[in-house]
């Protein structure tokens, strides 16, 4: 198994079509590829299609204060043939300011 992380603080760098783009592309070539947003803006759950993560997004399997009340694999859609996503929304927003309280919080 490979992970590739993009991850840039600035914003417009390209960071979510290049993830959308490449996870297609890879896909296509017969790989099994996850892709995770973990963006509250959710631009990469948009671009793939899903308005309305529907309360199954990275927001409740990150959780807050407490661990999420979802495991990873319950919040992942297919898109196409080896393409699944696990989508954002923005609540995801809310957890990072109650992450700071979490004891252990960088695991």
């Amino acid at each position: 198994m490979l992970i590739l992380a993009i991850a840039n603080q600035k914003g417009g760098v390209g960071k979510t079509a290049t993830v959308h783009n490449l996870g297609y592309a890879l896909a296509s070539l017969g790989r099994r590829v996850l892709m995770i947003d973990l963006d509250p803006q959710a631009s990469l759950t948009l671009s793939c299609g899903i308005e309305d993560a529907g309360g199954a997004s990275m927001a409740e399997v990150v959780g807050g204060v407490n661990d999420g009340a979802l495991a990873l694999a319950d919040v992942i859609r297919p898109l196409a043939s080896g393409l699944d996503l696990a989508p954002s929304d923005i609540a995801l927003a809310g957890n990072e300011l109650a992450l700071v309280q979490r004891l252990g919080r960088e695991h």
